[in-house]
């Protein structure tokens, strides 16, 4: 997914943690900086390495979520419009790959 070139190290950290060694240091800002990440519909939440670091004690002060707006009017179902409709929700992350690519619903998705 991030097309990297040279080693990257994957270690198990725990409690869903895992951490990542990049052998260049232009990978580790491509993956800090290119977000946001999903691996298939999860949000993957990256950030660098803290010294103390603990993944038993570790928490996320926030999350990703997909929501559904149901029974939009047609027009609607435009990216630039959803994505102004995500902002006064939150940041929107992603937008549904149907939304995008024009194919309509019964609902449109957004990731915020």
């Amino acid at each position: 997914m991030w097309m990297l070139v040279g080693r990257m190290d994957c270690i198990d950290a725990g409690n869903d943690f895992f951490h990542i060694k990049f052998e260049l240091q232009s990978n580790l800002e491509v993956v800090l900086k290119g977000g946001p990440w999903f691996v298939g519909q999860h949000f993957l939440a990256i950030r660098q390495w803290e010294p103390e670091f603990k993944a038993d004690e570790a928490s996320l002060s926030s999350v990703a979520i997909w929501i559904r707006l149901p029974a939009l009017p047609i027009k609607f179902y435009n990216p630039i419009i959803l994505k102004k409709i995500g902002r006064a929700i939150r940041l929107v992350l992603r937008i549904d790959s149907h939304m995008a690519n024009g194919a309509k619903g019964r609902f449109a998705r957004l990731c915020v």
